[in-house]
């Protein structure tokens, strides 16, 4: 297992200083912790199996406890023992490994952000990691993706009808760098072609509910930024305003407690959003729909 954990690692470029914590933190587990690991390694990734993540963090914080290191990092080093009966997963199921790799690239990306946020290297978002080790969320180009059903009434473009209900491909958006026009349609092209059975020659329907999809960030994005640009790729069909800002980490690399105040001003993004929040605007979220025909956006 140490051996797989550390090409894994590498693969996955964490940082050194991650690398070296985190090697350092398998090594001084005991034998009887690594058998609990193990043994809850074997529960949540048999194929029948019903344990998920919320109920297995609850007992990775008792071994955390025990053995006086953050929750948080025994939570990323249980996802990346998991990570090896995943990679022969997707062996078996013949599906290509450069998506194994892009999908556990969002280790990196919560390992990164836990670092930021909590000054932790870890996950603060162990449940989040289920749609990935059910093999229900995949990295394909710069996006993830998973099959949900459609949750309003209706939705009409073309020759296009979606009802509730219908299958649609939810986007997320991992903080992995920017996102241009020409890695965001790749990522389309590569959904359409990883779910091109299931088309059966029509549209795929992606849609995303984001707070990057709000509305009110035309009023915060600049006009010709890559984040504006991808909000047009959808039709915003539902949106919602919210006090809490609870997507203001991702921003600004802390939480929002209701005051700007400490919070950084390095980016333009930034400071965009601080003007905003300080002149009383709202925030919050929005649902878009966009249809692609494996080539280009209908």
């Amino acid at each position: 297992m140490r051996e797989f954990l550390n090409k894994l690692m590498k693969e996955l470029d964490f940082p050194d200083e991650a690398q070296r914590y985190l090697e350092k933190v398998n090594m001084q587990l005991d034998e009887n912790v690594r058998n609990d690991f193990l043994q809850m390694v074997h529960q949540f990734m048999k194929e029948d199996s019903i344990t998920g993540l919320s109920v297995l963090s609850g007992k990775l914080d008792d071994i955390a406890a025990k053995v006086q290191f953050s929750n948080y990092t025994l939570h990323l080093l249980f996802l990346m023992y998991c990570a090896q009966p995943l990679m022969d997963y997707y062996r078996k199921q013949d599906i290509p490994l450069d998506i194994y790799w892009n999908s556990m690239r969002d280790l990196t990306y919560k390992l990164l952000e836990c670092k930021e946020v909590y000054d932790i290297w870890g996950t603060f978002v162990i449940e989040w990691f289920e749609g990935f080790y059910r093999r229900q969320r995949f990295g394909l180009g710069r996006f993830q993706y998973e099959k949900i059903a459609f949750p309003f009434d209706e939705y009409k473009k073309g020759d296009t009808t979606i009802m509730k209900g219908d299958t649609v491909y939810n986007i997320h958006i991992p903080s992995s760098g920017s996102m241009p026009k020409e890695l965001r349609m790749d990522s389309y092209r590569k959904a359409y072609a990883f779910y091109r059975n299931e088309m059966e020659g029509k549209p795929m329907a992606i849609v995303c509910h984001s707070w990057l999809l709000y509305p009110g960030n035309r009023s915060i994005f600049p006009p010709h930024s890559n984040l504006l640009d991808f909000m047009n790729d959808f039709d915003i069909i539902k949106s919602e305003t919210s006090d809490e800002f609870s997507h203001a980490w991702r921003i600004f690399g802390k939480k929002y407690n209701g005051s700007t105040e400490g919070l950084p001003k390095k980016t333009s993004l930034q400071r965009a959003f601080l003007d905003w929040i300080e002149r009383g605007n709202p925030v919050g979220n929005g649902f878009g729909v966009l249809l692609f025909d494996g080539e280009k956006i209908v």
